[in-house]
């Protein structure tokens, strides 16, 4: 497997001319924009007539409608799971602002980078191997992926059309992490991810760990094809991996050259801080909320 297994034609896109993520600003709703309007509308209405409670808070709800290209119906479907499975598993929904993990998120296992991918994508970049199970609870974990792409939606929910392209750098990724592949974990965690608003995902997997190596060899024939047409293996064939992403907006630890100081970045995310919470205050809701 290599980032040439099954490649989809995709065309050069030029990232200079979309705002990087620092400079994007924060998405209103067009009143004048029928389409939207229109979806709002319906959206509104199925959510008025459910028996789950829903937010309906239009920020929030955007993200769901670029998401299916304004089909209000789909747009339904996945927020009515999303606040469905919020009930179900709380644990995994948590309310943390960005302050309250800074621990972890100081470590840098995961961090939205400034740019995107050729097709307009926000690129997630996850170093599991600065992952810890020993010292980093896996609930923690979760609430730092979230809040990065929180930060995304909530500030531009329109991105979600666009879907998100993930870098999986396995590099020193060790068997540690199988403390956290419960079945109920993945379970959960597929569940979690069908229901984020992404129209898409990309993953590209890039440098190399004997363990998932193994791993992928064992459970790739039993992934679903769905999940295999969202992979691309680059391991250490960069050139591969440089047909998605251009080496522009890729830091040198990629062979890229966009010079980064991760640091900054974390702390444009703390200064979010009441924001983000803010925004799960919205739609985040707990059977105590029910009461």
């Amino acid at each position: 497997m290599n980032g040439n297994s099954s490649p989809e034609m995709i065309e050069n896109g030029d990232p200079d001319r979309a705002k990087s993520m620092e400079d994007s600003e924060p998405q209103v709703i067009e009143n004048g924009d029928p389409e939207i309007a229109k979806a709002m509308e319906i959206l509104l209405d199925l959510i008025k007539n459910s028996d789950t409670k829903i937010s309906t808070d239009q920020n929030y709800l955007l993200r769901y409608l670029y998401g299916t290209d304004f089909n209000a119906e789909e747009a339904f479907k996945k927020v009515k799971a999303s606040a469905e499975h919020i009930l179900e598993c709380p644990e995994w929904y948590r309310k943390d602002g960005p302050l309250t993990i800074k621990k972890i998120i100081d470590e840098g296992p995961r961090v939205i980078l400034p740019d995107f991918d050729k097709e307009g994508r926000p690129i997630f970049l996850l170093k599991n191997g600065k992952l810890n199970p020993s010292t980093m609870p896996l609930y923690d974990v979760i609430a730092v992926d979230d809040v990065w792409l929180e930060a995304v939606l909530s500030k531009n929910p329109e991105l979600a059309g666009k879907g998100l392209c993930v870098i999986m750098d396995i590099k020193d990724q060790n068997w540690r992490l199988s403390k956290w592949m419960q079945p109920n974990n993945v379970r959960q965690s597929m569940k979690k991810i069908e229901n984020l608003p992404f129209k898409d995902y990309k993953i590209h997997v890039v440098n190399n760990s004997w363990w998932i190596s193994l791993a992928i060899k064992m459970t790739w024939p039993f992934l679903p094809q769905r999940y295999k047409d969202m992979i691309k293996f680059h391991f250490n064939n960069m050139e591969s991996f440089y047909e998605y992403i251009d080496p522009k907006v890729l830091p040198p630890e990629y062979g890229g050259t966009k010079e980064l100081t991760y640091a900054e970045i974390f702390e444009k995310l703390y200064a979010r801080n009441d924001e983000i919470f803010r925004s799960y205050e919205s739609y985040r809701f707990y059977e105590e909320d029910l009461l």
